[in-house]
């Protein structure tokens, strides 16, 4: 399940682990990383933030 993207916390459950730690301890060997990206919504904001601080530090060397 947890190999095929299920949400672990469902799984603990569906397995009577008493919390998700239990079961992420048993079978997190068994997941394999797939190359999968992860926290993709970061790259967007980070692009955003840093053409926003680029445009900033262009616009004070352009009035100095």
């Amino acid at each position: 399940m947890l190999l095929n993207g299920e949400d672990v916390l469902w799984v603990s459950k569906m397995l009577g682990h008493a919390n998700a730690s239990t079961t992420m301890r048993y079978y997190i060997k068994f997941i394999e990383e797939k190359g999968t990206k992860r926290a993709t919504f970061l790259d967007k904001s980070f692009k955003k933030d840093c053409t926003l601080i680029a445009q900033s530090g262009n616009e004070k060397q352009r009035h100095a």
